[in-house]
């Protein structure tokens, strides 16, 4: 059963999507691999991603595609390669396929955005640290106010049916209603607060002042909502994100993993070709039946809240630092 995230919604001109194509895996989808485009330009890409609501296809194609100073708009699907690609990929497969020299997987590396995914399958996906770096969306500075086309920005899990799904929805729905209607009182508040500092522009006043109540707000905000996510990583570290993604509990997570593979076989196939192998989906299995044989040694514990809507539902709560009224001290002894 397929996850219902919301559609990734990109009202493209042909034009712009024929100007677009050589810089990304895919224009549509919500996994995408950079490609064509300097490194550091694909890390301040992902770094302005950090604080825009735009996806990353809409965020490139108005601030950097066109920008003069990059000389972006030049670039040509079909440049000649100075590499003999065929005999590279074979050099390749008989390093990793035929000796298993993983270690040269980590040589390569990929940038990869991911658009329209909860906060759910972000930790997830987060949770593989070695060999990759993740820059999320950050709640502290986008705002969450806005529907998108008439709905508000969460994901459906494909787990929920029925009177599950219409309770999720129910409360969901409260959540960002009242998220809503809290963001313009609470910012005019803000403003009598924080009045501007002497030499700052309106337009930066303004800015801070809405980080401060996109900050505030953010507590209210489910864990369910969608968020953006870039990750740089070796194929090494991507290949192993692959498996782990294929063996989640989530359908959502599962629906991903196949995204990200196509967008993988597109800029870096040789470094990640193996996790959909037979030898693929038997690590996979053996992952989910080390999950399921854990879950089932601990009696003790709280069973998992998968596929209940309180589990999606919960809010990030504000917790008082240590040393705080109310906080946990730590002994050092």
């Amino acid at each position: 059963m397929k996850s219902t995230t919301p559609t990734v919604y990109r009202h493209l001109t042909a034009d712009q999507r024929a100007t677009l194509a050589p810089y990304f895996s895919s224009i549509d989808g919500r996994v995408t691999a950079l490609r064509n485009m300097p490194p550091v330009v694909a890390g301040a890409l992902f770094s302005r991603l950090s604080r825009s609501t735009k996806d990353v296809v809409q965020l490139f194609q108005e601030e950097f595609l066109l920008n003069p100073d990059l000389a972006l708009h030049s670039c040509d699907r079909d440049l000649p390669s100075t590499v003999d690609v065929q005999r590279a990929e074979a050099f390749y497969d008989r390093l990793i396929l035929g000796y298993g020299d993983d270690s040269c997987a980590e040589l390569v590396g990929a940038h990869i955005a991911m658009t329209g995914l909860s906060v759910v399958a972000i930790k997830q996906i987060e949770s593989t640290r070695i060999g990759l770096s993740h820059l999320e969306t950050s709640s502290r500075y986008r705002m969450f106010d806005q529907r998108v086309d008439g709905r508000w920005p969460y994901v459906r899990p494909a787990e929920f049916g029925g009177d599950a799904m219409r309770i999720y929805e129910r409360i969901m729905d409260r959540l960002f209603d009242t998220y809503s209607a809290l963001s313009e009182p609470l910012t005019a508040d803000l403003m009598k607060l924080y009045p501007a500092a002497e030499g700052l522009s309106d337009k930066a006043h303004v800015a801070a002042i809405r980080a401060k109540a996109a900050d505030v707000l953010r507590a209210l905000l489910p864990i369910g909502h969608t968020s953006s996510l870039g990750i740089y990583g070796n194929g090494r570290a991507f290949e192993y994100l692959l498996l782990k993604m294929a063996s989640s509990e989530l359908a959502e997570v599962r629906d991903l993993e196949r995204e990200l593979y196509g967008a993988l076989m597109q800029v870096i196939p040789n470094f990640v070709k193996r996790a959909h192998t037979d030898r693929g989906v038997a690590y996979s299995g053996y992952l989910s039946g080390v999950r399921r044989d854990v879950n089932q040694r601990r009696p003790r514990c709280r069973p998992a809240t998968v596929g209940k809507p309180a589990a999606w539902c919960g809010v990030r709560a504000l917790r008082p630092r240590c040393g705080e009224q109310g906080g946990r001290r730590r002994s050092l002894r």
